[in-house]
């Protein structure tokens, strides 16, 4: 995970970097209070799967002493997440929403109706 004057970067700023750039085509800001984490992975000819991350305990933690509102995780790090002894449960359920996949990233950034107009 990269410090405060270090940029992201590897395959976890896959979906943070999808989102960044249909913000553009939506016109639509991505919201201050949101975080994610994810590589994004051609798994099907129509679907973009989320693929886990390394360390999202830490992820988590520095999404919650950031006081964001939301990070959005890889379905595939839920376990691991859960069983971890770094994030307090009560955490995990206020903030970390999960996604397998962009469709789902995109509907928790942007909202239910991000598809519809």
């Amino acid at each position: 995970m990269a410090s405060e004057d270090e940029p992201s970067g590897g395959l976890s700023a896959g979906l943070p970097s999808a989102l960044a750039f249909l913000s553009v085509f939506l016109n639509r800001s991505v919201p201050q209070g949101i975080a994610s984490t994810g590589a994004l992975v051609a798994d099907a000819h129509d679907v973009l799967v989320i693929g886990a991350v390394g360390e999202p305990e830490y992820k988590v933690r520095g999404a919650y002493n950031r006081n964001l509102q939301t990070v959005i995780l890889p379905e595939a790090n839920r376990a691991e997440l859960e069983t971890s002894p770094l994030v307090p449960r009560a955490v995990s359920s206020e903030i970390v929403r999960y996604a397998a996949s962009l469709d789902d990233a995109v509907v928790l950034t942007f909202g239910p109706d991000v598809w519809i107009e």
